[in-house]
Order: C-alpha cells, then sequence, then structure tokens
C-alpha cells in the first residue's frame, strides 16, 4: 500500500511540474521588478516593484533618483563670515496602476498614478544646522507599447507629468518619455 502512495504522489508531482512549466511565464508571474530610465521619476530613473493584481491589470511602486550634492557653503551671519558645508537629496517615489490591452507579446500600456518630489536639504555652519525638506505629491498619466519574451519584458512609454512647483522654464504638465526593462517572478 505504501508503494501505492509513492507512486501517486510522484505522478501527481510530475503532473503538477509539467503543468506548471507549460503556462506562459506571463500570466503565472505575478511579481516583476524594472529598471525605467527616465520616465516618471523625471531625471534618472526609478526601480520599480509591479503586483499583477488581474490579467489586464497591475499595481505599482518605484523608487527613483533626481540628484544629490554636497560641498562647502559660505554665508554672512551677523556680519562675520561662517564656512559650513552642505548635502542636497532630491528623489521621487511613485505608486502607478498599469492596463494592458493585448494578449501576445506585443501590448498596449495605459498608466497612470502619484508621483511625491521629494527634495532634503542640510546646511550646516559653526553657529547652526538648518535643515528644509520639501513633499510635492503630482499626478501622471501614460501610453506605452511592451514587447514581452518568456518572463523579460521591455517598454517605452509617453507621459504627461504634472510638475512639483516652482515649474520655471517647465510647462506646468510636461510632456516626457520613459524607457524600461524588467522581469517576472
Amino acid at each position: 500500500m505504501s508503494h501505492y502512495f509513492k507512486s501517486l504522489f510522484l505522478v501527481g508531482l510530475l503532473t503538477t511540474s509539467h503543468f506548471i512549466a507549460a503556462q506562459d511565464s506571463s500570466t503565472s508571474s505575478k511579481h516583476s521588478i524594472s529598471f525605467e530610465a527616465l520616465g516618471r521619476s523625471i531625471v534618472w530613473g526609478a526601480l520599480n516593484y509591479e503586483y499583477q493584481l488581474a490579467s489586464r491589470f497591475s499595481l505599482g511602486l518605484g523608487f527613483g533618483y533626481s540628484n544629490s550634492g554636497a560641498g562647502q557653503i559660505n554665508r554672512i551671519d551677523d556680519g562675520s563670515p561662517e564656512i559650513g558645508r552642505y548635502l542636497d537629496i532630491s528623489s521621487s517615489q511613485m505608486l502607478f496602476v498599469n492596463y494592458f490591452i493585448g494578449q501576445n507579446k506585443h501590448q498596449l500600456l495605459i498608466t497612470s498614478g502619484l508621483t511625491n518630489f521629494w527634495a532634503w536639504s542640510r546646511q550646516k555652519f559653526p553657529s547652526e544646522t538648518l535643515n528644509s525638506s520639501d513633499l510635492q505629491i503630482r499626478w501622471n498619466v501614460g501610453l506605452g507599447y511592451q514587447y514581452t519574451k518568456n518572463k523579460f519584458f521591455f517598454r517605452a512609454s509617453a507621459y504627461a507629468i504634472r510638475m512639483p512647483e516652482p515649474t520655471g522654464w517647465f510647462p506646468p504638465i510636461f510632456p516626457w518619455i520613459g524607457v524600461s526593462g524588467g522581469f517576472r517572478f
């Protein structure tokens, strides 16, 4: 009897592993990680994680790097010069949803989300340390193309991004592009 259960377990295991291996990787993989150059983060790029909610919808979040700088800073405080150090860091954090149209390797991507633009600055002088932080949450929408092969994918997207204030020479709604590559797991 024990031999019967072992054989049945082995046949069930082989059948299940064959079924899992035969599935299309785009439908069996719910998680993905990608790197997007430019895109929603505006400047350099972002590392994104996505979870497939349904066959056509995914929810994602990302962390983007904008810029950083450090160095020496001078100022006059109560008539006497002071030399200090500064550190500036800017990044972005994204939350977005994607909708895919198409069943094959080639899909149309419609995306929308929120981007939190964060800027932090520290100025350290002998007499005091000044810290400042600015958070601005702005919306973005995009239309793109996705090519999928096995577990890997490539995307090219065009965005309309609501820029953080002050926009300076940027228009309040900025047209932009992003190119990304990633894999599902």
